[in-house]
């Protein structure tokens, strides 16, 4: 963008990196100020707590009342595929809910790490998916235990929050670089 310019001392450069700086001010993230990208990043922070809190009180109501499982004969894993898959999503879980900590102190690497959690659900969850294409007694005890044993992050997979919360973050993310890039002082002088 060439802008033309008249004074001592003002180059075009000049004002080109002013314009840009302020189309950021409004949301560079610091400390001084609370920005729109700030409250963004602190919201998914708390939706990560809360799918967090949700998912574990209904994964935990559930391994209480699952007296009713049992192995068959059609299904001969069925109990510890539940155990199993249980057990990962409270660890998802509990990945989520740092990843949302992270994002309301709005730590460097608080993208990334949710990045990385979210994803792991989606493989997971593309995982899970993959017994319906096969047939015999593991695939029926997977698909049996899918239903209860993922109950726990079955909240986001309603929602698709773990592609929504890769997408938003990541254009968050790219927009503060470049606020950032452009608000670092250039290294070189103008002419006079």
């Amino acid at each position: 963008m060439a802008v033309a310019t008249s004074g001592p001392g003002i180059s075009s450069s000049t004002v080109t990196e002013f314009l840009n700086r302020i189309s950021c001010e409004g949301t560079y993230m610091h400390h001084d100020s609370p920005t729109v990208l700030r409250y963004v990043l602190r919201g998914f922070g708390v939706l990560n707590i809360v799918f967090s809190l949700l998912g574990a009180y209904v994964a935990i109501q559930t391994l209480s009342s699952v007296k009713f499982l049992s192995n068959t004969p059609d299904t001969p894993i069925v109990v510890q595929a539940f155990y199993l898959m249980t057990s990962i999503n409270l660890l998802l879980l509990g990945a989520l809910a740092i990843g949302g900590f992270l994002l309301l102190r709005s730590g460097a690497h608080a993208v990334e790490f949710c990045n990385i959690i979210f994803a792991v659900e989606i493989a997971y969850y593309i995982m899970t998916l993959l017994p319906w294409w096969r047939h015999g007694d593991l695939s029926r005890s997977l698909i049996a235990a899918s239903g209860i044993g993922n109950v726990g992050i079955a909240p986001q997979e309603v929602t698709l929050y773990p592609i929504v919360g890769l997408v938003v973050l990541n254009v968050i993310r790219r927009k503060i670089r470049h606020c950032k890039r452009l608000r670092r002082p250039s290294t070189h002088s103008t002419a006079q």
